[in-house]
């Protein structure tokens, strides 16, 4: 008879394999053999191989290759084929940023980076994605949009920003030093430091300057307030000094004779006054008697209603009244006497006395004397006056010389009876 030995039943079935993008060949390695009778031995080939991700499997077109001593004949071989299934790697795309400072001028940034690339692959490889840019001059942000998608990548995409800064800006008030003048004094305005591209301060809208503006002795502040959206400003008041005036009050120097009477300098010119300002001055230097120095003024302005000292730096040149001393005449009174008899008595008189006053102002005594004695013959013989001891503190003393006039004596002569 016959002994038939029919093929055994070999069954290779492919594993499902599942692989994440490397950016290089993946191969699916495994399957299973079932069926192998003693020490037969296949070797399998023909598995799925792929690169890029894919929603489907590179599918196996296995191939069992007996080795040696094994007999493909031997066998009925069924394939149950498997897979290998390639999915998306995960990378983060960045779209790129920058931080700059206004400048007046259009600022840009562009373009992304990547994360999570796998085999040293670059943004190159990620074609169907784009940033949008930013571009911007004025201080904000603008938005570097990122957008797309890639075959071997689950992208997360994250956009950039550009921040463009705002400048840093001195606003200054105008300031102004100015003397005080009666009138109302201002300023205004404000000026700016640190404005790029030749920007000026027509561009700081939100910025105002309060002005100031004042009559009186002081400082007046020009305040600076204000906000703007490209730059950071430094706010600097300025300032409206208004300075004090000059002054000068000027004491006249007078000359005044004695009069018994208290005599008063009155009169200073008054240089720097403003507008309808005024001052009274007093402290007008006053004395009665004679004095070999001026009664000195020690001037005061006073300022009338409406007018501020505050106003003025007042400086003084005081003055003063000088009394001279008044002019008395001793006159030596005119005498007469007959030839041959004795000198009457000598006098005076004199005058040129003030205010009522008399001899009670006199001190000592003047000389009256004469050359004329009882032998002198008939003529005028002068009466001298002189000073001697007659002295007064308010007076200055001149003499005037009088005369002695001599009569002819009676000479009666009478004959006789012879």
């Amino acid at each position: 008879g016959t002994l038939s030995i029919t093929p055994a039943a070999l069954s290779i079935t492919g594993a499902n394999a599942t692989a994440t993008y490397t950016g290089l060949a993946q191969t699916n390695s495994a399957a299973s053999v079932s069926g192998l009778k003693n020490s037969d031995s296949f070797t399998i080939s023909g598995y799925g191989v792929g690169t890029n991700a894919s929603t489907t499997a590179y599918a196996d077109t296995l191939v069992a290759t007996p080795v040696a001593g094994t007999l493909a004949s031997n066998y009925t071989i069924s394939y149950t084929n498997g897979g290998i299934t390639i999915g998306k790697a995960n990378a983060t795309v960045t779209g790129n940023s920058a931080s700059v400072t206004y400048t007046g001028l259009a600022q840009s940034v562009s373009g992304y980076t990547a994360t999570g690339l796998v085999n040293n692959e670059t943004i190159a490889v990620l074609t169907g994605v784009s940033a949008s840019g930013a571009t911007g001059t004025n201080a904000a942000s603008y938005t570097n949009t990122m957008s797309g998608t890639d075959g071997n990548y689950n992208l997360t995409l994250v956009s950039g920003t550009l921040t463009i800064g705002k400048a840093n800006a001195t606003v200054t008030g105008n300031s102004a030093n100015v003397t005080y003048n009666a009138n109302s004094q201002s300023v205004s305005g404000y000026t700016a430091t640190g404005l790029v591209n030749g920007e000026t301060i027509a561009v700081l809208t939100g910025v105002t300057a309060s002005g100031a503006t004042g009559t009186n002795y002081g400082s007046y502040a020009n305040t600076v307030s204000g906000t703007d959206s490209n730059y950071n400003l430094t706010l600097v008041n300025g300032t409206l000094a208004i300075a004090k005036a000059a002054l000068t009050v000027t004491g006249a120097n007078t000359a005044a004779t004695y009069s018994g009477l208290a005599q008063t300098n009155s009169a200073a010119t008054v240089t720097g006054l403003q507008g309808s300002d005024n001052f009274t001055i007093t402290g007008y230097g006053a004395g009665t008697n004679y004095r070999a120095t001026a009664y000195a003024d020690t001037l005061v302005a006073t300022p009338v209603a409406g007018t501020l000292a505050s106003n003025y730096t007042i400086s003084y040149t005081n003055g003063g009244i000088s009394i001279g001393k008044a002019a008395l005449v001793v006159t030596a009174d005119n005498q007469t006497r007959i030839y041959g008899n004795a000198n009457p008595t000598l006098t005076y008189t004199v005058t040129g006395y003030v205010n009522g006053e008399g001899a009670s102002v006199l001190t000592g005594a003047p000389s009256i004397s004469t050359t004329a004695t009882n032998t002198s013959n008939v003529g005028n013989v002068t009466i001298t006056a002189a000073a001697n001891t007659l002295a007064a503190s308010n007076y200055s003393l001149s003499y005037a010389n009088g005369t002695l006039s001599i009569t002819p004596a009676a000479l009666s002569i009478t004959g006789a009876n012879a």
